[in-house]
């Protein structure tokens, strides 16, 4: 077949291309399908020709069938050759230029930097992700023929030639706000970063290229900016809108990637971005206040999130020099943070990204203690512990749990305010857990409860309890405070009245109980069994609870 009749359908294709283009499409575009489907295998110079090459780079700039053209395109740069006759093939192909000229929707809202290519007006989304299809398939096979073992070097320059004139639009479709659309090129702009990041390492970091400069700030700038949340998304109603969510960190989650690969290969450059966005953006807070898009401010908080984690060296918040001490950039970064007290801003994002930052960077916290009262005073309030959205309100519970237990030596002197505002946290009320559709997988996060969130506070307020700075008196107070209610709850239940093990809140809210008063004596520090404690509130139980008879009701 590959020696007669291949040669006979690569005609018949041709033929029917020109004749049904105009006449029936639907022919036309199944042509261009069956082209797709044979190139893997066939001779592909009874396709890539002058006159078949004309005719689909044709109907890839008309309006009909371009979408057939695009595929059809991908599957012929896909197919497997030598290195030598691939770039001889994609340079031939010459696809950057016809990409170039065809109308595709300008649809970013900013352009985010020099390199990025802005199309004319068409607002034909499909069109425009095909496209950027063919540019990761381009980029693709670049990066192959670049990276290959045994590829001579000067074939490998020539393809990074070929690489260097896709980047514009691989930058244009990254930051394209359909999220579909973005992640068509997310292969390429990994393989493209990959070999980078190699070679960078290899020769040290510094020898990169202005080109290569430029490119990769663009590039920064572009990931950034796309893993901020788009306009219309409902954040506070976002339990509902599930996929969207997880569709959304995913793509976050990929881009971040990307970052973190650009860190590697330039920190300097990822840190003077990072520390310049940051800043700029609570600079804007601190003139705007709540008025400021919190799409904005959350980007901003979450970059800072991530700044650690791309650092190779230890953070250092504060250093001493011959003037006394300085804030490093992420000293100042944190400093502005808490002192702007963001947390206000009535979005439920921004406390909640907030609280995650002061947790992940607790040690700025230990040179500059005097934050630590802000801090605390946004936790316990309306942003944080006692949050009206349910989701914000639990992650609050945990995150406030990992800040006091990282920070307990310094949280002495507020303890008595924490522990009297957040008392009405501490009411326990069993429930159900949710159930599940018969056959889906055991989800912790689906079948959690409120209890499952709020043992975290049990646990912090044990640790708050036993800081050694408070004087053992006020420490028994406080655990009287706490305990005296769970232990009345356990007698209450297990009294005549309240008695019913057939009902099934029953055993739940009793079990809560009693889990709560382990949480409170899992936050006190261990003691060595061969030491007495002396301390108050390690004397006995209170007679009310110590006389009771639990494990049967009372008659």
């Amino acid at each position: 077949m590959r020696d007669g009749d291949i040669r006979k359908l690569a005609n018949a294709w041709f033929e029917l291309l020109k004749e049904y283009k105009d006449r029936d499409q639907s022919i036309a575009d199944m042509c261009l399908k069956v082209i797709g489907v044979f190139i893997s295998w066939m001779d592909i110079g009874l396709v890539v020709n002058d006159p078949f090459m004309r005719l689909i780079f044709d109907l890839l700039r008309g309006t009909v069938l371009r979408n057939g053209a695009c595929e059809c395109l991908v599957e012929v740069i896909h197919k497997g050759m030598k290195p030598a006759d691939k770039l001889s093939l994609l340079q031939m192909l010459d696809l950057t230029s016809t990409i170039a000229q065809l109308d595709m929707a300008s649809r970013t809202r900013k352009r985010f930097c020099s390199m990025l290519i802005l199309f004319p007006q068409s607002g034909d989304e499909e069109f425009v992700e095909r496209v950027a299809k063919l540019v990761n398939e381009l980029g693709i096979q670049l990066c192959d023929i670049w990276t290959g073992d045994g590829v001579p070097k000067e074939m490998k320059d020539a393809a990074y030639i070929e690489i260097e004139k896709a980047i514009p639009y691989l930058l244009r479709f990254l930051s394209d706000e359909y999220d579909d659309t973005a992640s068509a090129v997310f292969p390429f702009t990994g393989a493209l970063l990959n070999e980078v990041k190699r070679q960078n390492k290899g020769a040290g970091q510094g020898m990169l290229g202005e080109p290569q400069r430029k490119w990769l700030m663009s590039m920064l700038e572009v990931c950034t900016q796309k893993m901020k949340y788009d306009e219309d998304y409902d954040w506070v109603n976002g339990e509902d809108g599930a996929e969207e969510e997880a569709a959304f960190l995913d793509i976050r989650k990929n881009l971040r990637g990307f970052v973190d690969a650009i860190a590697v290969i330039d920190e300097q450059m990822f840190i003077g971005y990072a520390t310049k966005l940051v800043g700029s953006s609570l600079e804007q807070y601190t003139r705007e206040g709540d008025n400021m898009d919190w799409r904005t401010l959350e980007l901003a908080l979450y970059v800072m999130y991530y700044y650690g984690e791309t650092s190779k060296k230890q953070l250092q918040y504060v250093i001493s020099t011959s003037a006394g001490q300085k804030l490093t950039p992420m000293g100042e970064m944190m400093s502005t943070m808490v002192s702007t007290a963001l947390y206000s801003h009535p979005h439920p994002s921004i406390p909640l990204q907030y609280f995650e930052n002061v947790v992940r960077y607790y040690q700025f916290f230990e040179p500059k203690s005097e934050h630590t009262g802000q801090v605390l005073e946004a936790y316990v309030g309306q942003r944080g512990l006692h949050n009206p959205l349910k989701h914000v309100r639990m992650r609050s519970w945990y995150l406030f749990h990992r800040f006091v237990k990282s920070l307990k030596p310094k949280i002495g002197p507020y303890v008595e305010i924490v522990v009297s505002t957040i008392n009405d946290l501490l009411v326990i009320q069993a429930e159900l857990p949710p159930v599940l559709p018969d056959g889906a997988s055991i989800d912790p996060a689906a079948t959690a409860t409120t209890f499952d969130s709020q043992i975290y506070l049990f646990v912090a307020v044990g640790m708050l309890i036993s800081i050694d700075t408070i004087a053992p008196q006020m420490q028994a107070k406080y655990l009287e405070a706490i305990l005296n209610p769970l232990m009345s709850g356990i007698q209450e239940y297990m009294g005549k009245e309240m008695y019913q093990p057939e009902e099934p809140l029953f055993p739940i809210q009793l079990h809560h109980y009693i889990s709560a008063i382990g949480s409170v004596a899992k936050g006190f520090p261990e003691q060595n069994k061969n030491t007495q404690n002396t301390q108050p509130w390690a004397t006995p139980v209170p007679p009310m609870c110590r006389n009771h008879r639990y494990g049967s009701p009372s008659h």
